[in-house]
């Protein structure tokens, strides 16, 4: 038993782009645990106590936090090692020539830091509620806070650095900043008494807004932010996907008396949790001409998005219920983005998710029926 707390369990925490070094945790129960960084060929071994969210940058730079918010850097050619204190999260641009990371000053406020791979501070930006880099990382975006009053910014990682305010002086709070999938345009969330959806193009340079649903497909529904439903651009950037909800309170039901109905789709502990929830739904914005539709509701809450984002996929997963199947028959319906139509696709087919799929350019969909594949 004295043994138990020297056993630990080892987790590959991440892997350099050609393979050279390997970061991973042996993980204990008493919660010491240590991030090991280790050259595979020369079998060279730095340690992390208590590190973790290893990354690396092009084989020359690798940085990790501890429970301290202690981020660790060290420079994998020359073996320079070096910390910054109080970071909540940090990046590396490409090839590993700037450090951005997200500190939090004496006043608990977030400041935006770039640093070179030297450590030497180049830039700050302060009051940064949060910021997202691409895929290339060679931009940034990041939102700014001052009282009620926000701002978006970009940054450019060339050979010198680029700073461009997006967007100045909105009311209220930028949350969930996002990239299209070809770095032409961003899309995000802002609070101020309800949630508003911004979408902003490079080029030409234009901001769009969506401030209120529309009373006729959207009755009492307002715009919401959900983990479930992130906020989305279509690939083609004609679309923006948010999630919205009914704007009414819903106070949970406290009956004496429990009513069990034998008609009832659900067993009653089921149907108090669904009456009670107060569900997210998916809606699909066109910034160029302002239309905004309903793509699931309480009606057709299942939802797949074809691989082209122009068509959905939708189901009332309550059809066929009751029934005694793991995964409940459903009737799939194709629902065309850009008006709201929809149509039957196919009838009781499984819900599982392997029984269906969709093509990646979105021309074809493939669902399992009575032992067969079919192609529509």
């Amino acid at each position: 038993p004295e043994d138990y707390k020297l056993w630990s369990k080892l987790n590959c925490d991440k892997i350099s782009d050609n393979g050279n070094w390997i970061a991973y945790n042996l993980r204990y129960e008493s919660q010491q645990d240590t991030l090991f960084l280790k050259n595979v060929i020369t079998n060279k071994l730095v340690s992390f106590p208590k590190g973790s969210g290893g990354k690396f940058a092009a084989e020359k730079i690798f940085g990790c936090i501890d429970n301290t918010k202690k981020l660790d850097i060290v420079d994998l050619v020359t073996s320079k090692k070096f910390s910054i204190q109080n970071v909540k999260s940090f990046e590396f641009s490409t090839g590993g020539h700037l450090i951005i990371s997200l500190e939090i000053n004496f006043n608990k406020n977030l400041n935006l830091c770039l640093r070179n791979k030297d450590g030497q501070l180049l830039k700050m930006i302060e009051n940064v509620t949060e910021y997202k880099i691409n895929r290339q990382k060679n931009m940034l975006i990041y939102a700014t806070s001052n009282g009620n009053s926000s701002s978006v910014g970009k940054i450019n990682f060339g050979v010198r650095l680029y700073f461009q305010n997006l967007t100045s002086h909105l009311t209220g709070k930028i949350q969930n900043l996002i990239w299209s999938k070809d770095e032409t345009c961003i899309a995000f969330y802002c609070k101020n008494l309800k949630y508003q959806v911004f979408y902003y193009q490079f080029n030409p340079k234009k901001l769009t807004s969506l401030q209120e649903l529309p009373t006729a497909r959207f009755d009492i529904q307002e715009i919401a932010r959900d983990n479930a439903l992130q906020l989305q651009i279509s690939d083609d950037n004609k679309a923006v996907f948010f999630a919205y909800k009914s704007s009414e309170k819903i106070l949970p039901e406290k009956s004496v008396v429990e009513i069990w109905n034998a008609n009832d789709k659900y067993l009653y502990p089921e149907n108090q949790s669904i009456l009670n929830h107060h569900q997210s739904f998916l809606g699909v914005w066109h910034p160029d001409n302002q239309k905004t539709i309903t793509v699931t509701n309480k009606e057709f809450p299942l939802i797949a998005l074809t691989g082209n984002q122009k068509y959905a996929i939708i189901a009332d997963p309550s059809r066929y219920e009751p029934q005694y199947h793991s995964f409940a028959d459903v009737d799939y319906y194709i629902m065309d983005l850009k008006n709201g139509e929809k149509h039957i696709l196919v009838k009781k087919v499984s819900s599982h998710s392997s029984c269906l799929g969709a093509s990646p350019d979105g021309r074809f969909i493939s669902y399992y029926k009575d032992q067969d594949w079919y192609l529509y």
